[in-house]
């Protein structure tokens, strides 16, 4: 390996450091000084969902990086810098849902994801079978040995939430 080779590795690591320390600067001052508010998902890409909000009185958007297997219609917990709408953050493991637009049933299957980041399950909503793929909540555990209570919209059952 030559040196050059070595300078590029090296650059490449400090990039990917900046990076997740901008993230994560990003992320703790949202947290420390944003507004939550509800989102809704309009838009998803294989990489990206676009998501809308009201944020200082007018409708805003938002594009954030799409790993958790969202669906148009959904709706998300976000937070956004008041004094630059364009800082925001959706939290795909706190889904807002109004239950009385929601019919329920139980898990048929349900695993967590090897990185524990996530939990698919099946469930069956009369004769059609779904599968669900949902951000797990950070700080909570879920028995996979037991059935869990699925939350299913009337009006569009492959949109779905376990609660545990």
């Amino acid at each position: 390996m030559t040196r050059k080779d070595v300078f590029a590795i090296l650059a490449v690591v400090g990039l990917i450091g900046g990076i997740q320390f901008y993230i994560s600067h990003s992320l703790n001052n949202l947290e420390e000084k944003g507004i939550k508010t509800v989102t809704v998902i309009v838009s998803v890409s294989r990489k990206n969902v676009r998501a809308a909000f009201v944020g200082n009185g007018r409708r805003c958007e938002h594009v954030q990086s799409n790993t958790y297997k969202v669906l148009e219609g959904e709706t998300y917990a976000l937070r956004y810098d008041p004094e630059d709408v364009a800082d925001a953050h959706i939290y795909f493991d706190e889904p807002v849902y109004d239950k009385r637009e929601y019919g329920t049933t139980q898990t048929t299957a349900l695993s967590t994801s090897a990185l524990n980041t996530g939990i698919e399950f099946d469930y069956t909503v009369g004769n059609e079978k779904y599968e669900r793929y949902q951000k797990e909540d950070e700080g909570k555990t879920i028995d996979e040995t037991r059935p869990a209570k699925v939350f299913y919209k009337l009006n569009n059952p492959e949109i779905a939430y376990i609660e545990y």
